[in-house]
């Protein structure tokens, strides 16, 4: 984790899957899903879905993924 050039969060992650067809988005939208112990279709790309940066959005509160992310190593 660290924080971008505003000071938001964010959440480096990598897949093997290739960006063909959206299979990477599908694999980063599973990974946090897994992660967050939600299901897959709780959480979406809502921003960046041809860039290496995306912006999720996932249905779960907010304590979830505050406590998920203060877990996670630096990036």
């Amino acid at each position: 984790m660290r924080a971008d050039a505003a000071g938001a969060d964010e959440v480096c992650v990598r897949v093997t899957a290739p960006p063909d067809g959206g299979k990477a988005n599908k694999a980063v939208c599973k990974l946090v899903a897994d992660a967050l112990s939600v299901p897959k279709s709780r959480v979406e790309v809502a921003s960046g879905h041809t860039a290496r940066r995306k912006r999720l959005a996932v249905e779960t509160d907010a304590a979830s993924i505050e406590a998920w992310i203060a877990g996670l190593p630096v990036c």
